[in-house]
């Protein structure tokens, strides 16, 4: 998750005169969190499922993952038209400027986000196994 949320805060340093190998550079560090966070994150799902149920489980987890992508990703797109309609509304504001303002918000948000959630996931404990008498 600090990966991810890392690569999101790279992001602020994106610019019009950015070059393009240093900008998929902090796309792969993204890129390389999440290649951590998903096993991990199919394996805590899937432990406490009965060995009869996996394919049922491993799918219904396949598909709330996707649907929480695609929502996420609609609610990032809505966080930024709103904050580029908000700089096309100030006219104090160059064009350009206010696109790059708009899209480096809506980073640090999902940076925050990251961050929220590495916090909830610290907090992640393992039940305590019971012992046989």
């Amino acid at each position: 998750m600090l990966l991810l949320a890392l690569s999101f805060g790279l992001m602020l340093w994106a610019g019009p005169g950015m070059a393009l190998w240093l900008l998929a550079g902090f796309i792969i560090v993204g890129r390389i969190g999440l290649g951590f966070i998903l096993p991990s994150l199919n394996l805590g799902a899937l432990r406490p499922i009965d060995r009869a149920l996996i394919a049922q489980g491993s799918s219904t987890i396949s598909f709330i993952r996707m649907l929480g992508g695609a929502i996420g990703v609609g609610l990032c797109g809505i966080v930024l038209e709103w904050r580029l309609a908000v700089y096309a509304a100030n006219p104090a504001m160059d064009a350009a400027q206010g696109r790059i303002q708009a899209f480096h918000e809506s980073f640090v948000m999902l940076t925050v986000l990251c961050l929220l959630a590495f916090a909830a996931a610290t907090q992640l404990r393992s039940p305590a196994r019971k012992s046989a008498p």
